[in-house]
């Protein structure tokens, strides 16, 4: 008789003398599914009551001729040994890995992923040297760009305060003074310096530039105009100072004017906005 596996549809030819009265228990050996083959001519009865029958396709077998339809010829197996090396021979090349080892693998690959990331963020500068010594043999990784000298290195603020003047045309002003000091080693130029403005959240509100080496008396800031102001902290030689070379350590005063500030300021950050080196 033909039978069929109920899992991989797989036709198997059996020999009706293995055939119980109820029907017998199967194994397909291509997908090693277990079904229960019911006698063709006897009602179904409880798998308590029938026997356990192993059977195996093989192809390399010169006998088993397969009829029309018919995938190819069983082999009754008693022996556990004899059917696991058949079920090794004959499967080897065509078994894939199974969903719960692929399932198990990628869960393994994305704790590793994690536990990466999570090293990176509590090691960071560590993180940093694993990724520089690695970018050599994997070119994907981009390298981090060499760390550029920034625009103040070598300049020094200090004694910087800042205070309110009442100017006949403007209202209140905000005066922001302080002194640069050159400690990078080599002459300095043109320098600018920067105020920023922030509200109590460090919200940037604004800011404002001025050239170093300019300060104005009480009295100019009183009486002239946010105009002349503004004009006579724009020149980059500077008025009160020089500020066309300012030798290693050097100090120069500077002065930052805010007439009109936006509502809610809070704090104030002064910073070095440009400077030139100059030749020895």
């Amino acid at each position: 008789m033909i039978i069929q596996c109920s899992q991989c549809s797989a036709k198997f030819r059996f020999d009706d003398a293995l055939m119980r009265e109820e029907g017998v228990w199967v194994r397909c050996g291509l997908c090693q599914y277990e079904f229960f083959q019911c006698h063709p001519f006897a009602p179904p009865v409880g798998a308590s009551d029938v026997e356990e029958i192993y059977i195996d396709r093989e192809t390399d077998i010169p006998d088993a001729q397969p009829e029309e339809g018919v995938d190819a010829e069983p082999v009754i197996k008693d022996d556990v040994e004899d059917m696991i090396e058949d079920i090794e021979d004959v499967g080897a090349s065509r078994k894939s890995p199974a969903p719960g080892r692929l399932r198990i693998l990628a869960y393994a690959l994305a704790l590793l992923l994690v536990l990466a990331g999570a090293g990176f963020l509590a090691f960071p500068e560590l993180g940093r040297q694993v990724i520089s010594e690695w970018s050599a043999y994997l070119p994907w990784i981009e390298k981090e760009p060499p760390q550029l000298p920034s625009v103040g290195d070598g300049i020094r603020i200090e004694a910087v305060k800042q205070r309110f003047v009442v100017n006949m045309f403007a209202g209140n002003l905000r005066v922001v003074e302080g002194v640069a000091v050159n400690e990078s080693g080599h002459p300095m130029g043109r320098l600018q310096m920067k105020a920023t403005l922030v509200d109590a959240q460090n919200n940037w509100l604004g800011e404002k530039r001025a050239y170093a080496g300019h300060v104005l008396s009480d009295a100019e800031l009183t009486a002239l105009s946010e105009e002349e102001m503004n004009r006579r902290l724009a020149g980059p030689e500077g008025s009160t100072a020089p500020n066309d070379r300012i030798m290693a350590g050097g100090r120069i005063p500077f002065m930052i004017v805010w007439a009109a500030e936006p509502p809610g300021a809070a704090k104030t950050f002064v910073a070095v906005v440009a400077v030139e080196r100059l030749p020895q």
